[in-house]
């Protein structure tokens, strides 16, 4: 109907423009409201919410990159903080907000900035871990992802608790590039689900929602 392709184009240009998630916090019901298979672009709300993030982040770095690593990785930690307090209070009093915009999604961006600041000062921020505490994390973190993937969906307090075991586990996983599980996800079959599912996540939706 018009009013629906006049709102299709509405979403197509929040998306050009990075601020789609914006759009849909404004304008829709939620991700999981009844009416969300008529967005054909609904999926593109974490787009803006990542593009909003790459655009602040480089700054914050640019403007602390004479200080030193532990300082950097302490002040993006405590806003990663800030921005998890945030979630925890948003998830229960103003969901909408909790899911979409960026104070209250910016910690989970902000774990993988704090793994690259560690990661590029590896050599002198501590000794090689031990080979088995290495594969131990790693079994550690893919657990934290499978227990993540049981629980509910949606804005319950145990969907609020699965999404810090996934980031805790992702966390864990990729801060130990030898571990038993970093080798098993190397086997070519699965790197290759790895490299295309991220397209297969943004064209699944609009063919969905269109059928």
């Amino acid at each position: 109907m018009p009013e629906e392709l006049k709102f299709c184009s509405q979403t197509a240009i929040a998306a050009i423009f990075s601020v789609s998630n914006l759009f849909f916090y404004r304008h829709t019901g939620g991700y999981f409201a009844s009416d969300a298979a008529y967005h054909p672009l609904l999926m593109t709300w974490t787009l803006g919410l990542e593009e909003q993030f790459y655009f602040v982040i480089p700054l914050l770095l640019l403007a602390m990159r004479r200080l030193r690593w532990q300082i950097q990785f302490g002040v993006i930690g405590g806003l990663a903080l800030i921005s998890l307090f945030a979630w925890i209070w948003a998830s229960t009093y103003h969901p909408q907000f909790a899911f979409y915009l960026l104070p209250a999604r910016a910690w989970e961006l902000g774990v993988g900035v704090l793994l690259a600041i560690y990661a590029a000062n590896r050599a002198r921020a501590a000794r090689v871990m031990p080979r088995f505490a290495a594969h131990s994390l790693s079994i550690f973190g893919i657990c934290l992802i499978a227990a993540a993937l049981l629980m509910r969906h949606g804005h319950s307090p145990g969907q609020r608790f699965a999404a810090l075991l996934c980031a805790a586990g992702a966390a864990l996983l990729i801060a130990q590039e030898d571990g038993i599980v970093n080798r098993a996800l190397s086997w070519r079959p699965i790197v290759f689900i790895g490299r295309v599912s991220y397209s297969w996540y943004l064209w699944h939706w609009p063919l969905l929602s269109f059928a």
